[in-house]
Parts: C-alpha cells; sequence; structure tokens
C-alpha cells in the first residue's frame, strides 16, 4: 500500500483509537490523527521513517509505532507501561488488516512491549531485564536485531514520544526529564512533545545530553474532557515538537 498524500494518512490513522481507561497519573493524552499524521509525513520527509527502525516511547495504543509502519519503516516498536492501552493498539493492527486496508503490508515489522520508561536507562537496560524477555513480542524483536550490526547499542533509528508533561498534582513530576534522557540513549532522532512554554528549558535540556534542534513543529493539541478535574469540554494546549538529532 502507498500512501500518496498526507490525508490518506490521517484517514487511516482515525481508527486508532484512544487509551481505554485514561489514567490521570499516568497524564494520559492520545495524540489526535491529524497531528500524527502531519508529524509522521513531515518525519518520512526528513528520512526519519522509511527503512528504518521507529520506536513510538510512552505509545499509549501505539498512533506513532502504526503510522511509521504503514508509512514503510523497516520495524516500528511501541513501548507503554499501559498493558491495555498496547492490548488494544494491537488489536487495532488486527482490525486494520481485516479491512483489507493494510493487508499487504508484514504484521510482523510492528510490535508492542510493555515497559516502564522510569525503571531503565535506556532501550538496550529495558530489553536486557530477565523479566522482558519472557514477553512474546521480545524474541520478534530479536529476529529483527540479528540482522542488524548496532544490536549492541540496540539504537533505533527514530523515536517518537508524547511524555507526561508533569504539570498534574497527581502526576509524576519531571516524569518528562527521564523521557528525554531515555530517548537519547535509545535513538538517533527523537520527536518530542513538550509545552510550549517551556521549550527554552526543554532545548537547553537536550543540548546538555549532547542533542541538537534541528526541527521545531508547533500544534494546538485538544485536551478532551476525560478527567474528574476537567471544566470544559474540550481546552487547546499549545505544543512545540522538537526534532532533536543525537549527536552522543
Amino acid at each position: 500500500m502507498r500512501i500518496r498524500k498526507k490525508k490518506q494518512l490521517e484517514m487511516i490513522l482515525e481508527n486508532v483509537p484512544s487509551h481505554p481507561n485514561p489514567k490521570v497519573e499516568l497524564e494520559q493524552y492520545s495524540t489526535p490523527s491529524s497531528i500524527a499524521a502531519d508529524l509522521i509525513w513531515n518525519a518520512y520527509g526528513l528520512g526519519d521513517i522509511k527503512d528504518l527502525s521507529v520506536l513510538d516511547l510512552g505509545c499509549g495504543t501505539g498512533i506513532f509505532a502504526i503510522g511509521s509502519w504503514i508509512m514503510g519503516s523497516a520495524y516500528s516498536l511501541g513501548i507503554d507501561i499501559d498493558q491495555e492501552s498496547i492490548d488494544l493498539g494491537q488489536k487495532t493492527i488486527i482490525d486494520l488488516i481485516g479491512l483489507n486496508q493494510l493487508s499487504d503490508i508484514d504484521e510482523s515489522n510492528i510490535n508492542f512491549m510493555l515497559g516502564d520508561v522510569n525503571q531503565y536507562y535506556s532501550l538496550s537496560y529495558l530489553l536486557n531485564d530477565n523479566l522482558n524477555q519472557s514477553n512474546p513480542q521480545y524474541e520478534k524483536l530479536m529476529e529483527y536485531y540479528n540482522g542488524h550490526p548496532d544490536k549492541s547499542t540496540m539504537k533505533f533509528g527514530t523515536l517518537f514520544q508524547n511524555p507526561p508533561f508533569g504539570s498534574q498534582e497527581r502526576g509524576m513530576r519531571h516524569a518528562d526529564r527521564k523521557f528525554m534522557e531515555f530517548a537519547m540513549n535509545s535513538a538517533d532522532v527523537i520527536y518530542s512533545f513538550h509545552m510550549k512554554n517551556t521549550e527554552e528549558f526543554v532545548i537547553d535540556f537536550y543540548n546538555d545530553l549532547g542533542g541538537d534542534v534541528s526541527h521545531k513543529f508547533v500544534y494546538k493539541f485538544p485536551i478532551p474532557k476525560i478527567y474528574d478535574f476537567h471544566k470544559r469540554e474540550s481546552q487547546d494546549v499549545k505544543v512545540v515538537v522538537l526534532r532533536v538529532e543525537n549527536f552522543k
């Protein structure tokens, strides 16, 4: 299947459901298909998708894993702490293939794994944990890496992340910093969502970690009324997505 227009990609990604049971302590907000499609389309144009390994960190139901897979990644992996969400992401792949929308794409090139970013230094550390080696997706990932020379470092080509911002009282303070550190130890190029008003701090943080911001994408991110403390049906929050080149 060849995607010729961004709108075509967006229409397919509209089939990716939101978190089935959003947890406020994890600050779970699903990325809209319009934003995901735009970012993936731009990443593809910059050479960050086709024939590369792509990691969707804190993937939720896996919209970036699925989108990059559709756009021709060599292998896409979604990692999240929420089993319910990744189970739904895996089901979505089966549903899309069943609808014949993606019947000509190799299903073995995309997988999901349970993992808590806060417990590990990098993807390599997470995958080398004995607990994760019992995961059925672990063998599929190793099959992919067995044919690649970079398997010792376990770095992916590109990483997408929309981390918790640590802005809620019940959320995890500075959770986004842990995601940034993990990302820098796990991928060559990073697309990272952040509140627009924290942009200067985030750029400095990435620079200190050895990264360089090459591109910025600004979006109005809709926050729906999904938690008890929300007063409005929907509220737009200005976010920036930074494309970070990792020179470590």
